[in-house]
């Protein structure tokens, strides 16, 4: 995993100015404490989280672009997914959370102390993200993010600092996983890991599928067996009925995605035959 000490040390000097006027030396234990775990959430968020992505919340899916400018799929997909999101995070639907204070600051309050998010670590619950994008971006790796987020801000209470993470692409992991990179070992037993831009490769020969499947199954059913939440981000609608998951992805990616405690987010319309 990544090293945020200096990061970390930046940040608590931040803090420290913003929420009680000091410098970070100057304040007491207690004080010290929490700015340092909120500067170490936060740290690990820039150092694992696409940068565009990091800052991030719940409160910000919406269907829309980043800049609100455009949307990226309809009212009622969007809605479906942030109740996925919610539920996965706080166990509740986003209509819920919104009776939890009549302000986004008094529901952040709530949701902060309302984690299940040690829940899903210790049932090994992955997510699914997917949904035909030939229309252009609908939001997965944002998804990702606000979800990786709430899993780093595990670190935060007293004893929860051992969890690792860690965010990779699909092309990058199956090339170290053909050449047996250095980082396999590490991407495999991290607690949490987002597998981005998962593509299916239609100019493939069936030799070639059949490799790419026998190498990255081991991978994936080590991490199943382990119990290790798995954040899988899928270029493509799984629903389509020309994909074979298993021929082309291996029965590891199989296995998380048929678990009872895997989440499925759709991003899109399933689509009609």
């Amino acid at each position: 995993m990544k090293n945020i000490q200096d990061s970390k040390e930046k940040k608590q000097e931040e803090f420290a100015v913003k929420y009680f006027k000091k410098n970070f030396d100057e304040l007491e234990e207690r004080d010290a404490r929490f700015c340092s775990y909120v500067a170490e959430a936060r740290a690990y968020a820039e150092a694992i989280i696409p940068a565009q992505y990091n800052q991030f919340t719940i409160f910000d899916f919406t269907g829309r672009s980043s800049d609100l400018k455009s949307r990226l799929i309809p009212s009622a997909i969007a809605s479906r997914a942030k109740d996925s999101i919610c539920e996965y995070c706080w166990n509740m639907s986003w209509k819920e959370i919104q009776t939890k204070g009549e302000t986004d600051s008094q529901q952040r309050n709530f949701l902060r102390s309302h984690s299940v998010m040690m829940e899903r670590l210790e049932k090994g619950s992955s997510v699914a993200i997917f949904g035909d994008s030939s229309g252009g971006p609908i939001g997965r790796t944002m998804v990702a993010s606000i979800i990786m987020s709430q899993a780093i801000k595990l670190r935060m209470p007293i004893g929860r600092k051992g969890q690792t993470y860690d965010w990779i692409d699909f092309a990058i992991l199956k090339d170290a996983l053909v050449k047996n990179g250095d980082s396999i070992t590490d991407w495999k037993n991290c607690d949490w890991l987002v597998v981005d831009n998962i593509y299916y490769n239609i100019n493939s020969s069936d030799q070639q599928t059949a490799f790419i499947s026998e190498i990255i199954t081991p991978f994936f059913i080590a991490r199943y067996s382990n119990k290790l939440p798995t954040i899988l981000v899928f270029q493509y609608d799984l629903r389509d009925a020309c994909y074979n998951i298993e021929r082309d992805l291996g029965a590891g990616i199989t296995r998380i995605l048929n678990s009872k405690e895997t989440f499925k987010i759709p991003l899109s319309e399933k689509i009609k035959l």
